[in-house]
C-alpha cells in the first residue's frame, strides 16, 4: 500500500465506525424504551451493548492512533501503551459480547423449557 491508499483505508474505516456508532445509539435507544422485553433479556441486551460499545470505541481509538503514526511504522504502533490498551478493550468487548450472547441463549433455553411444563 502507498500512503495515499493507507489514508483512504483509514478514512473508510472511520466512516464505518461512525455508521456503526449511529446504529448502536439507535439500537440502544430502542432497546431502552421496550417495556415488553423480559427483564433477563433486557439485562443481557444491555450488557451486550457494553461489549459492543467497547468494540466500537476501541476501533475508533485504533484508527485515531493509526492516523497519528508516521509512515505506518508497525514497531512503534505495537510498542505503544495506547495501542495495547485499545487492543485489550477490543478483546474484552468481544469477550463480553460473545459471553452475553451465549448466556442469553442458555437463559432462553431454560425459559422455553419451563414454559412447556
Amino acid at each position: 500500500f502507498s500512503m495515499d491508499d493507507y489514508t483512504l483505508l483509514l478514512s473508510a474505516q472511520t466512516a464505518l465506525i461512525v455508521v456503526a456508532f449511529l446504529i448502536f445509539l439507535f439500537t440502544l435507544r430502542v432497546m431502552a424504551s421496550f417495556t415488553a422485553v423480559h427483564g433477563n433479556c433486557k439485562f443481557f441486551l444491555m450488557f451486550t451493548a457494553v461489549g459492543q460499545f467497547l468494540l466500537i470505541f476501541s476501533h475508533f481509538w485504533k484508527v485515531v492512533f493509526w492516523f497519528s503514526i508516521d509512515n505506518y511504522d508497525q514497531s512503534v504502533m505495537y510498542a505503544s501503551i495506547y495501542f495495547k490498551i485499545a487492543q485489550f478493550m477490543h478483546e474484552f468487548g468481544s469477550f463480553l459480547a460473545d459471553c452475553n450472547n451465549f448466556c442469553m441463549i442458555v437463559e432462553r433455553i431454560f425459559a422455553c423449557r419451563n414454559l412447556r411444563k
